[in-house]
């Protein structure tokens, strides 16, 4: 067993909304995140953090299954383990691997499963920003924050925008599917019959009414152009004034292109 496919994407770009769409699916679900296909066998995951750290609250396994899953060199042996061991899927099922940080390691990834389906997020570097400022330093003056985080955090996304296009020239080859939040909250419908015809699953309009959410992460029981547009709610204009000139090009190469 192998997942029927992967997402990726930078964080906090919709990955766990794409998830909690798909497990509306009957006969598919998820735990939270992986990250095995970073590594270079399942054994070298057993120790692989943060990653390894969130699987027993994340697919509901123990310390004794993660043993067990993780002693083999076979990623398809990891994840049928990995099926047989956890308790928070609904089974029998099909499982997809969740893991945004997928994106900035793709080529590892593609390594380890080259046959995979990978769907790929972004969105507006802007709300990146908000993102992690939401969650890491509303308490903090606001001009110190970015001084402190964004330099770092405009490098680790250039890299996952770096990747994307190598992924559009084919310089990196696979089975891709590259979606902005924007595209899934503005145009939902047509953008999710998109994502779904790319893994092989027709769309159900009843996938939009996220019932059993299992993470904090999704917040609403619907789809809203809020989620994407929520740093426009929250911030001053002169806070966005200033974002945008920090991001400087960015926001032309990335999101504008």
């Amino acid at each position: 067993m192998m997942p029927k496919f992967v997402i990726g994407g930078v964080e906090h770009s919709g990955t766990t909304l794409l998830s909690d769409i798909f497990r509306q699916v009957p006969g598919l679900d998820s735990g939270f995140e992986v990250g095995v296909l970073l590594c270079n066998t399942p054994k070298e995951f057993r120790t692989f953090k943060p990653f390894i750290d969130q699987m027993p609250a994340g697919w509901g396994l123990t310390e004794e299954d993660l043993d067990y899953i993780c002693d083999t060199d076979s990623f398809q042996d990891f994840y049928e383990r990995l099926y047989e061991k956890s308790q928070i899927i609904k089974k029998p099922c099909e499982i997809f691997d969740k893991t945004p940080r997928y994106a900035w390691g793709i080529e590892k990834c593609i390594s380890n499963y080259p046959d995979g389906k990978y769907i790929l997020t972004y969105k507006d570097p802007r709300a990146l920003f908000y993102s992690n400022y939401k969650r890491y330093g509303e308490n903090v003056n606001f001009k110190d924050f970015i001084e402190n985080n964004l330099p770092k955090s405009i490098k680790y996304w250039l890299k996952i925008y770096e990747n994307y296009q190598k992924i559009k020239k084919e310089e990196i080859k696979g089975n891709f599917l590259i979606v902005s939040l924007e595209e899934i909250t503005f145009d939902c419908r047509k953008t999710l019959e998109k994502i779904f015809e790319f893994v092989g699953l027709e769309f159900n309009l009843d996938y939009l009414l996220l019932r059993n959410l299992r993470y904090r992460h999704t917040r609403a029981d619907y789809i809203s152009a809020k989620i994407a547009l929520e740093y426009r709610f929250k911030l001053k204009k002169e806070e966005i004034k200033i974002i945008t000139q920090e991001l400087g090009g960015i926001l032309n190469e990335w999101f504008y292109e």
